[in-house]
């Protein structure tokens, strides 16, 4: 065994870097057998940051926290960063770690690799979490008008064809934040996911992709599959350029046993032209996957925002869109089938000029939704038109009235008259049959219509005769079914 004196010391070389270990009197440090034993982390001599702990294992310290300027990377975008990347990567313990990135413009001529697994073995690395300084929210072919300029940048110089960043699994713990990436019109990819799980992935802008910005699959090890699945991407932004079937997201699977599924998606917006023909998001094999906030906007209602794939082994099927807007079209490719497992589109923003996907089969919009409701009670005369709804958009709309005496008395009879303006500009009207005031009576009814944006649907009541001391209440409900 041996005694060291205070000072500094030097692990070997990981990656191309030493590892610097701060050594004070009152540190134990042993060295018995090749086996170095220390009582504190290591600590970066340089600003006192702890970014490792002890590794038994191995006789040594490895880094948890490493920045990839420490391995030799050039953040002015002139020389090559991606063997300094991957050699920061490489510092850190098979349960990985997290490899920060200062603001600036990273270069890589070849892809970044997150774990090491095919279809021949799991990784047997995990845990890698790249991570940028700042935040990069959307680019500028988004809102030009914010003036935003990425804080950290990874610009594609590789040949043609090749991935950005690839998490190679089967494994489990990943991460890429706070960047953007920028195929630079030759990557094919920006991020492809195989049989990840439990990443987390976030503030993440991708432009550039000549194939995919965001794509993800599976693949099986011995006939048993491994999903990307449980995977969290949050503050996406995807860019598709104009190249044919360029594509802003792809979910889709390898083998039988396995794809993409139950993945959230939160807060993505998607932006491709419409010519030549692009696609937004492309769902394939891939089932349960659920898409909060998503935006795709197209530069023309002649472009594909999303694709039901239902060519391949397997379907796209059960996934949910809650809170979504697409200003293009939205359609299957091939047969899903007389009966197939629904896709769940919720909360359409239709306020906002985008209309819920209907007579598409293997989609179910949430409709009918309710738009509007209204009631009069203790009435005793006529009333004049009263609005009951203005519909945002054209459409067929389910409205249901009931008139009901709730005092009888005296001789008079009521009756209400629903109004509006059909999809030819032609006025409408709908009279119900009348509610005798003598006794507590009551009409129903509900009927189809088909009505113009920006016009009403409106009602008005008409009493004849005396109705006395008598009341009479009056109700209408509007569902919006297309």
């Amino acid at each position: 065994m041996s005694q060291l004196a205070p000072g500094f010391l030097n692990f070997g070389a990981i990656g191309s870097q030493p590892v610097p270990v701060t050594i004070s009197a009152a540190d134990s440090v042993q060295i018995t057998s090749g086996v170095v034993t220390l009582a504190n982390d290591v600590v970066n001599p340089a600003n006192g940051q702890v970014y490792g702990v002890r590794n038994s294992v191995r006789g040594w310290f490895r880094p948890t926290f490493v920045n990839v300027l420490d391995y030799g990377a050039d953040p002015t975008g002139v020389a090559d960063s991606a063997t300094a990347i991957s050699n920061a990567i490489a510092a850190l313990p098979v349960n990985g770690g997290t490899v920060f990135f200062a603001g600036g413009t990273y270069k890589i001529g070849s892809t970044i690799n997150i774990g090491n697994g095919s279809s021949s073995a799991q990784s047997t690395t995990w845990g890698v979490q790249l991570m940028g300084d700042g935040l990069p929210t959307a680019p500028s072919q988004f809102y030009g008008v914010y003036n935003i300029s990425a804080s950290v940048i990874l610009i594609w110089a590789g040949v043609s064809g090749g991935h950005m960043i690839s998490v190679n699994g089967p494994l489990e713990g990943w991460g890429v934040s706070n960047m953007l990436l920028n195929g630079n019109s030759v990557a094919s990819q920006g991020l492809a996911v195989s049989s990840g799980m439990f990443g987390d992935c976030r503030n993440l802008s991708i432009i550039g992709c000549t194939a995919f910005g965001l794509y993800s699959t599976a693949v099986a090890v011995s006939s048993v599959g491994y999903d990307s699945i449980m995977n969290k991407y949050s503050g996406l932004y995807i860019d598709v350029p104009a190249v044919v079937n360029a594509t802003g997201i792809l979910l889709t699977g390898g083998p039988v046993t396995a794809n993409t599924c139950y993945n959230l998606f939160s807060s993505v917006w998607i932006s491709h032209p419409g010519s030549p023909a692009t696609f937004g998001l492309h769902l394939g094999w891939c089932d349960s996957n659920n898409f909060h906030l998503l935006k795709i906007l197209a530069t023309s209602s002649a472009a594909t925002d999303i694709v039901f794939d239902y060519t391949g082994a397997g379907p796209a099927v059960a996934n949910g869109f809650f809170g979504f807007e697409t200003n293009g079209l939205i359609v299957n490719s091939g047969s899903p089938g007389s009966s197939p497992r629904p896709n769940f589109f919720y909360g359409c923003m239709e306020g906002n000029g985008d209309t819920n996907p209907v007579g598409l089969v293997g989609v179910v919009p949430a409709l009918p939704t309710l738009v509007a409701s209204l009631s009069l009670t203790g009435q005793n005369a006529s009333v004049g038109t009263t609005v009951v709804f203005t519909p945002y958009s054209n459409g067929q709309f389910r409205v249901s009235l009931y008139l009901s005496t709730i005092v009888g008395a005296g001789s008079a009879s009521t009756t209400t008259t629903c109004n509006w303006i059909d999809l030819s500009g032609g006025a409408q009207s709908y009279t119900s049959s009348g509610v005798a005031s003598g006794s507590a009576n009551h009409a129903e009814h509900t009927m189809m219509i088909y009505a113009n944006a920006g016009t009403t649907i409106n009602f008005t009541t008409t009493v004849t005769g005396s109705i006395s001391t008598g009341t009479y209440g009056v109700w209408y409900t509007v569902e919006k079914l297309s």
